[in-house]
């Protein structure tokens, strides 16, 4: 599809639109007045909710404050893919950083994917996850 919608000659918003992302029915009210924590996280998205569910599982008072709901920046409007790639050319990474380096970030990678599947299961979310492997493709004759 190009960058304009299908037969209307506008361009496709793709900052403000998700074809999969919805509201929940469940948003809470806008926050009034003070509220006290020991760590408030600024941001709904991946990072402050795990950093959220972590710092809560380890005992802490946690606020987590989100101007929209949960999940509505990027984090809810990528390509939708947990997997454990750099980018898409592993040979510039390791060029830049050196091979043990990217090692390190490879192993990081997969255990953050790991880590995602636990959490969906430790945590009954239900998120139409679906582990399918991954294919990364050669985009020029040197790989």
């Amino acid at each position: 599809m190009s960058h304009s919608q299908a037969g209307s000659g506008r361009r496709f918003n793709y900052i403000d639109t998700s074809v999969w992302l919805t509201a929940p029915a469940d948003c809470r009210p806008a926050l009034e007045g003070g509220i006290r924590a020991d760590v408030v996280i600024v941001g709904g998205g991946y990072t402050g909710l795990n950093a959220a569910l972590a710092l809560r599982e380890a005992g802490v008072d946690v606020v987590l404050l989100e101007m929209d709901f949960c999940g509505s920046g990027a984090s809810g409007r990528n390509s939708g893919h947990l997997a454990p790639t750099m980018g898409k050319d592993l040979l510039s990474l390791v060029k830049h950083v050196g091979r043990a380096r990217a090692t390190e970030f490879m192993r990081f990678n997969d255990r953050s994917v790991r880590h995602a599947e636990e959490t969906f299961i430790k945590y009954g979310i239900d998120c139409e996850y679906e582990a399918a492997g991954n294919i990364t493709c050669a985009v020029h004759p040197r790989q």
